[in-house]
């Protein structure tokens, strides 16, 4: 027997937002970085193995910020968790369509 379409779908938009929320917490980390950086001069990598100067007033998390690869990993994660979301939109019948929430459209 095959699952409920609607049950399938809701399972898929709990998937789907936590990769939505991974996302939003890497923009926010290199939104973070990115102010501090406009202080440059008083900013301090930590958690790098690199030394700063005593008395910096901004520090930026190496541990938080995503490398390349991690931000491409989890942006292709994101996009196959709403191809797949929107995929099981699909099979809903449009009349047990009335009271779901619609898959977000991309930005």
């Amino acid at each position: 027997m095959s699952e409920d379409p609607i049950r399938h779908y809701l399972s898929l938009l709990d998937v789907f937002e936590i990769h939505t929320n991974r996302v939003q917490e890497m923009i926010n980390h290199i939104q973070d970085g990115a102010s501090k950086l406009h202080h440059w001069d008083n900013v301090i990598i930590a958690n790098i193995g690199v030394s700063f100067p005593i008395g910096c007033q901004y520090d930026i998390n190496a541990d938080h910020w995503p490398n390349a690869q991690k931000l491409a990993e989890t942006l292709a994660a994101w996009h196959s968790a709403h191809h797949e979301l929107d995929n099981a939109w699909r099979r809903i019948p449009a009349h047990d369509r009335a009271n779901l929430r619609p898959p977000p459209e991309p930005k």
